[in-house]
Formats: C-alpha cells, sequence, structure tokens
C-alpha cells in the first residue's frame, strides 16, 4: 500500500477516498444499529441488512432535504 503511495499519489488518494466513505457508512449503520442481526435465516438476516441500509440513506437524503435545501424529486428525474 505504501509502495502504491509513492508510485502514484493521486490514484492512491482516489482509492484511499472511497475507503474512507465506505468505513464512515459502516461506522453509521453500527453506531445506530449496535445490536447484531436478530434473525436466524440467512434470507432474512440479508433483508434485515438491506433494511438498515435503507434506513440510513433515508436519514441521510432527509439530512440534504432539510438542512442542505436539495431537491430529491429533483435529482430522481435526472
Amino acid at each position: 500500500m505504501l509502495q502504491d503511495l509513492v508510485s502514484d499519489p493521486q490514484k492512491w488518494l482516489e482509492d484511499y477516498h472511497k475507503r474512507s466513505n465506505v468505513e464512515g457508512c459502516f461506522s453509521t449503520l453500527k453506531r445506530d444499529n449496535p445490536l447484531p442481526l436478530r434473525k436466524k435465516l440467512v434470507a432474512r438476516k440479508e433483508q434485515e441488512a438491506f433494511t438498515r441500509a435503507c434506513n440510513l440513506n433515508i436519514k441521510r437524503l432527509c439530512y440534504l432535504y432539510y438542512l442542505e435545501d436539495i431537491n430529491a424529486r429533483e435529482s430522481w428525474h435526472k
């Protein structure tokens, strides 16, 4: 990883930015849902995890809509 930074710093920073965004998202999911998934069947665990991720996306969309004055309806039609 360090060798990649030395050889191509811009590409490394782009990749690092993607990783840091993903880590931030996982951190938020874990903070908002400290308990493990409750379902036993694999399909239902996947559904519960998907629901948690959708909940996070809705929270972020509400944040952008009210605090950043972004119109969500316009972005759906692009």
